[in-house]
This record gives structure tokens, C-alpha cells and sequence, in this order.
């Protein structure tokens, strides 16, 4: 049986400079979605979606694909709309503690 994953944040940075405060700030809200699908009893397929809002840069899409093993290795690759495709990987080394490496091939040739 699968099960659905719904995760959001935001946050806003004020930046300073020389020790003052700054006027320039940045707000950013992220949409994520992915339904892990477990096939058999040790391998998961999580399709996934993401939308965020940047009020620095431009909005953004996102949609990829993530498989696992055994809960302790994750891979996949994703695409975000006109700008790059990803390549990623997740090892979690404790329940509470996981490392990662992501690559990035840009698609845009502006970036």
C-alpha cells in the first residue's frame, strides 16, 4: 500500500549589510507533493510535483521521479520547466541524519 506525502514552507530573508539592516527582502513558498508507491518489501517508486514561489526570481515547476531501496537509498532525477534537469542521490546514514548529493544540467542556456 502506498501512501500520499504533502509537505509546504515558507520563509522571508531580510539581508544585511556592514551590520544594518537592509530594505531587500525575499519571500519564498514551496509546494511539494509525491504518493510513494511500494513495490514489494523493499523498493519504493515516488513520483513527485513542486511548485514554488520566489518573489526574487520567477516562479517555478517541478516534476521527477524517485526510487528507493530498503529505506536507505534514494535516486532520481526531476525537471524544473525551462531551466535544468536534476540528477540526485540520498543516503541516509541514521534514522535522523541523511546525506546527499544533487547535479544539475542546465536546460535554459541562460543560467
Amino acid at each position: 500500500m502506498g501512501h500520499l506525502n504533502v509537505g509546504t514552507y515558507y520563509y522571508v530573508l531580510t539581508y544585511s549589510k556592514h551590520g544594518r539592516q537592509q530594505k531587500k527582502k525575499k519571500d519564498l513558498l514551496k509546494l511539494c507533493v509525491n504518493y510513494c508507491f511500494e513495490v514489494g518489501k523493499r523498493w519504493t517508486v515516488r513520483p513527485m510535483a513542486l511548485y514554488a514561489y520566489n518573489s526574487y526570481f520567477d516562479e517555478y515547476e517541478e516534476v521527477g521521479i524517485l526510487g528507493g531501496y530498503n529505506d536507505w537509498i534514494d535516486a532520481g532525477v526531476s525537471y524544473r520547466f525551462n531551466r535544468f534537469v536534476s540528477i540526485m542521490i540520498e543516503l541516509k546514514v541514521l534514522d535522523f541524519f541523511s546525506i546527499g548529493y544533487n547535479y544539475n544540467v542546465n536546460t535554459a542556456g541562460n543560467y
